[in-house]
């Protein structure tokens, strides 16, 4: 905790932060690194604003990073994800979070720690996120594995959040609550490898985890890493971007293709 290198992230809300908090934590409000792009909300800003925002925070590549919301949830592992394409090196997730931490009766504090700036140098690795174009001109790829994290309601198109429901042709459903115990803690390593691997999610494969605005996806994203499957992608856009772009093929229930683009005619 006293490690002047380590940096303490806490992505609750400001309000809440203040009125206590991990001690030495600073308060990260993700929105201040998301965009929107094309219509699409909640997409990653661009590279120079993630540099700035972690560099106003007193961060730099050296930093040992610990990141934590309510629990080992989505802010928390969407921050995790945005480290990790940056090309971050030491970055973990507080499990159980914040409720966690007052369960056990740990310290906390409201005082706010003082951070000088420093300068953020990302190295951005192509390999941990994809855009639907990607997707679309691979979906034939046998050795791509496309894990849908959503519910089942919104995999089958029952429930739709964009212009359509559905899922991207041959996708797997998987939903990112199963990582969790009811605590809110990230299960074993065995329960979850059994689980994956019972879902075809093998090591060896091009992963690319979705939901509908990229942040439930990150929270799978997270527990695939921390697994250590290497080959795991974010798409950034997803469902949000795929439902609503009519040139992408969509599959609802069990896998009926309802739209083609012209090109896949």
């Amino acid at each position: 905790m006293s490690d002047p290198e380590l940096r303490i992230l806490d992505v609750r809300k400001t309000a809440v932060y203040k009125e206590g908090h991990i001690p030495n934590a600073i308060s990260f409000d993700l929105s201040s690194i998301s965009t929107v792009v094309k219509g699409v909300k909640g997409m990653l800003a661009s590279i120079e604003k993630i540099e700035r925002v972690f560099g106003e925070k007193g961060i730099n590549n050296r930093n040992k990073i610990i990141i934590y919301g309510y629990t080992t949830g989505l802010v928390a592992a969407r921050l995790f994800w945005v480290f990790d394409y940056m090309g971050h090196k030491n970055i973990s997730l507080l499990n159980g979070g914040w409720n966690n931490w007052t369960r056990e009766n740990r310290e906390v504090t409201q005082k706010t720690p003082e951070m000088k700036k420093r300068i953020y140098n990302a190295s951005p690795d192509p390999q941990k996120i994809v855009t639907g174009e990607w997707i679309f001109e691979n979906l034939d790829d046998h050795n791509l594995v496309i894990l849908d994290v959503r519910s089942q309601d919104e995999f089958t198109g029952t429930e739709a959040r964009s212009s359509r429901g559905g899922h991207i042709p041959g996708a797997v459903n998987l939903e990112w609550r199963k990582n969790l115990t009811q605590q809110g803690m990230i299960k074993s390593a065995v329960k979850l490898r059994n689980m994956f691997y019972k879902s075809q999610i093998k090591k060896g494969k091009e992963i690319v985890v979705h939901c509908q605005t990229g942040l439930r996806a990150a929270q799978s994203y997270f527990v695939l890493r921390l697994l250590g499957y290497d080959q795991v992608r974010l798409y950034d856009g997803s469902w949000e971007e795929w439902g609503n772009n009519t040139r992408y093929p969509v599959e609802t229930g069990i896998g009926k293709v309802i739209r083609k683009s012209a090109a896949t005619c």
